[in-house]
């Protein structure tokens, strides 16, 4: 490992089992088309290497969550461009991501990142928003915003989506009340979701 500092060389134990190699799809491909499809599925393959190697991990639950989410999503804009696309493989994405979704929002790690458990409840919720879903349920929409809301009060991207959703269900009185929250909701400084 490069020491910044003294531009030195540390060595480490580190072992390496896969690496990005010149010719390999990631590497010519992979990161000029970052939110095509392939790009998603080449993602979810180290992700699922990742989850072998490294059990019960906060990174993996969220990343494995957002990434099966986010390709569902891609799948469904194929769609709607005109594309055949499987309805089993768009319902199984999103099975899987609110199965990982779910275990990072609500599991106990060794370590813990704020961000990205709220970041989970909020994706969790909007993939309940999906009609397209089978899972799509407005009240499990609105309970995971809340749970977001209630966790991370300092934030407002929960707030805001629960409000919008409130419109959308007519629920006018709860969308006033959330907006006026919002309204006070002093943010504070956080760190990137990715």
């Amino acid at each position: 490992v490069l020491d910044i500092g003294y531009y030195t060389w540390t060595d480490t134990t580190w072992e390496v089992d896969e690496i990005e190699q010149s010719g390999t799809w990631h590497n010519e491909v992979g990161h000029s088309t970052s939110f095509a499809p392939e790009r998603y599925k080449f993602d979810l393959e180290m992700l699922e290497k990742d989850r072998v190697l490294y059990q019960n991990d906060p990174h993996v639950d969220y990343y494995l969550g957002i990434t099966h989410n986010s390709y569902a999503e891609k799948l469904l804009e194929s769609r709607q461009a005109g594309n055949i696309i499987d309805n089993r493989e768009v319902q199984d994405h999103y099975d899987k991501a609110a199965h990982h979704l779910k275990l990072r929002a609500s599991g106990v790690y060794a370590e813990e990142f704020t961000e990205q458990r709220w970041g989970s409840m909020l994706t969790l919720a909007t993939a309940y928003e999906q009609s397209e879903w089978h899972g799509y349920n407005r009240q499990e929409a609105v309970k995971w915003y809340k749970l977001c809301r209630d966790f991370s009060p300092k934030q407002f991207e929960c707030t805001a989506q629960l409000t919008q959703l409130y419109v959308a269900m007519g629920l006018t009185q709860s969308a006033v009340e959330d907006a006026w929250q919002l309204a006070r909701t002093e943010p504070e400084p956080r760190a990137m979701l990715n």
